[in-house]
């Protein structure tokens, strides 16, 4: 349009003009400068819209990188680059799943401020089903030890003894092992590498894994390290045979995260099926702590049994436990059978102080039985040294055919021992000294202290073994007092106060089978022990007694005893050196159970046993606040696990189970 314009002014001016060569020229000139200004203008303006278009191109395109930035940018605006709980919730559709190994083995940094974006997001791809991991995960730092007093003094909830069992979510990793699982065998799960918040479950098969385990890590209270059996819809357990197995290859997951130093003969390799204890490369008075160990079966590191180690050599078990812990703190054994072992579960302590003995140990609702050695005594179903231990609603049962260990060992200090049901071997309970701990579980203000409440005892010869002195506390390889005038110092503390309530205990001993049985035997003249709410049943006509040739038992509020008995042993020439005081009501009668002869201890209607238990009878003054505990749990008779106690009537009944 300008062009025309100028193009008709031209024409007029040629019309009104004389025309001549100079003015030719003139024209020539004025045509040559309006074509290129025309030429220019259109170029401008071509560019001027190119670049509006461009601009508003790339407002509107999603697939420009522009627009990547922006959206990624939406969630993080408000966040440091080291937030990982933003971050881990918008990456899923980045990564890929060959990605989740480095992430296990790496997700204890990822709180650190020098962690990266990317190492972060990572965890996502295993971690989605449980967004709280860190909100979880950053309240862990602030626990102080002296948390643990809760766990000690906890009620434990009622559980059968056969629950049939979940797979658990992790809120770190979750590894899942057994059939149509990630892992099919457990070999190359990173035993040694676990921390907090890991679960490794572990699902029913018909074939049992021949593979060993071992665990370094620690985890916390909220977020523990969990090692969980998913048994089939019947409650059948998974199970582990350790003869003939081999060390998982994760047991040393490389560099400070191995567990044994296989160059060394003291690599502890051989020490159990299930080993727990410190890595080659942890500080000295490290301890894995805050690992639990549920609802597997396992057995077969017998004395003699082999195994494959980690570098392919055969390898023999000797004192070797189901499992096996070295120095190690608030771990739970929770619902397990336990058998075919040389020790059922052992707890080490060694070396004088704490830092090299077990802490908190809980062990419940567990059925152990068969383990230990023939011909010797010194291999137990259970030997427990640490400071606070929990026995509970566990079924004890005896020792390996021939062996002549105890059902249940113990040298700890402050120890709760509740709710078991107990078959006596060469001993049904043995609490004795604390061995190398002067420093360390002997120093403990709570040593010496010790409570047993709601256990069924059963020392029966009828079922292949029987003990002499079913009960025995105080100390043993230290001496203990004889049978003299003289009073003994074993140079050494031993345990010195039991209180003893609310138990049922069994003693069925011919006088061919046992000539005579003590229902306690107490190691030293002041060894004493405090019994009320008890029944004591007695069948047969061994020459039965109260005590062996020491200690003092006062029994307090009410207890009932049937049968004939003595005071001390017969032929126990110094009476000054033991002694049995009843302060209040000792009813000698029949408890009336429901069936005594097929081992069916529940009372029946009419016992002298029901509405007769007492409150903390007055004269005691323990030194700790576990007399505050109430009797709300009772065994299941014979088997594991605990149930429910309710007071049925005006008080509470004599003995571990509650009556109609």
């Amino acid at each position: 349009m300008g062009m025309f314009l100028e193009l008709k002014y031209l024409g007029k001016w040629m019309v009104h003009m004389k025309f001549s060569f100079r003015n030719a020229n003139r024209l020539l000139t004025f045509l040559v400068l309006t074509l290129l200004l025309v030429s220019c203008s259109g170029e401008m303006k071509g560019s001027t819209a190119s670049s509006s278009q461009s601009s508003s191109q790339s407002q509107k395109d999603p697939t420009l990188p522009t627009t990547t930035t922006t959206t990624r940018m939406t969630t993080t605006t408000t966040l440091a680059p080291t937030t990982t709980t933003t971050t881990r919730m918008t990456t899923t559709t980045t990564l890929a799943p060959t990605t989740t190994t480095t992430t296990r083995m790496t997700t204890t940094t990822t709180l650190a401020p020098t962690t990266t974006t990317t190492t972060r997001m990572t965890t996502t791809t295993t971690l989605a089903p449980t967004t709280t991991t860190t909100t979880r995960m950053t309240t862990t730092t602030t626990l102080a030890p002296t948390t643990t007093t809760t766990t000690l003094i906890s009620t434990p909830a009622a559980s059968n003894s056969n629950p049939v069992t979940q797979a658990v979510v992790g809120s770190r990793t979750t590894y899942n092992v057994g059939p149509n699982q990630t892992y099919l065998e457990p070999d190359t799960i990173p035993w040694g590498a676990l921390q907090a918040g890991d679960v490794v479950n572990i699902y029913y098969r018909a074939t049992p894994y021949k593979y060993k385990i071992c665990l370094r890590g620690q985890g916390t209270q909220i977020n523990p390290i969990i090692i969980n059996g998913v048994t089939d819809s019947s409650g059948n357990r998974p199970k582990f045979d350790f003869k003939d197995a081999r060390t998982s290859a994760g047991c040393n997951a490389g560099g400070t995260n191995n567990v044994f130093n296989t160059s060394s003969q003291y690599s502890l390799e051989d020490y159990g099926g299930i080993v727990i204890k410190p890595g080659t490369s942890d500080p000295a008075g490290y301890k894995p702590r805050w690992i639990q160990i549920k609802n597997l079966e396992f057995g077969g590191a017998a004395a003699g049994n082999q195994f494959t180690g980690l570098t392919g050599a055969t390898m023999t078990y000797g004192d070797s436990g189901g499992i096996w812990l070295q120095p190690s703190a608030d771990i739970l054994i929770e619902n397990n059978i336990i058998y075919d072992n040389a020790f059922g579960i052992f707890t080490m302590a060694k070396d004088s102080v704490l830092e090299s003995a077990c802490e908190r140990i809980i062990i419940r609702n567990n059925r152990i039985y068969g383990n230990g050695r023939v011909n010797n005594y010194y291999d137990h179903n259970l030997y427990i040294q640490a400071t606070n231990p929990i026995i509970e609603g566990n079924f004890i049962g005896q020792v390996r055919s021939g062996s002549s260990g105890a059902s249940y060992k113990s040298r700890s200090s402050g120890e709760i021992f509740r709710y078991n049901y107990v078959v006596s071997s060469s001993r049904a309970v043995d609490w004795v000294q604390s061995e190398d701990q002067e420093s360390g579980i002997a120093a403990q203000p709570d040593y010496g202290i010790d409570y047993a409440y709601g256990n069924i005892i059963v020392n029966d010869c009828d079922l292949g073994s029987c003990a002499t002195n079913p009960i025995h506390y105080g100390g043993d390889n230290l001496g203990e007092q004889e049978n003299v005038s003289s009073v003994y110092d074993p140079g050494a503390k031993y345990r010195s106060r039991l209180y003893f309530y609310n138990n049922t205990v069994i003693n069925k001993v011919k006088m061919s089978q046992s000539y005579r049985t003590h229902i306690f035997d107490l190691s030293l003249v002041g060894t004493t022990v405090e019994a009320w709410n008890n029944i004591f049943y007695l069948q047969g006509d061994s020459l039965f007694s109260w005590l062996e040739i020491a200690g003092k038992l006062n029994l307090r509020g009410n207890n009932i005893i049937s049968g004939t008995i003595g005071i001390g042993d017969i032929n126990a020439t110094h009476p000054a050196n033991f002694s049995v005081v009843s302060s209040s009501g000792l009813t000698i009668a029949n408890p009336n159970f429901v069936n005594a002869t097929s081992n069916n201890y529940n009372l029946s209607a009419g016992s002298p046993a029901l509405n007769q238990g007492t409150g903390i009878p007055s004269g005691i003054s323990p030194n700790t606040s576990y007399m505050n505990i109430p009797v709300t749990r009772q065994p299941y008779l014979q088997l594991n696990g605990l149930s429910t106690r309710s007071i049925n009537g005006s008080a509470l009944d004599l003995g571990a189970v509650e009556g109609p």
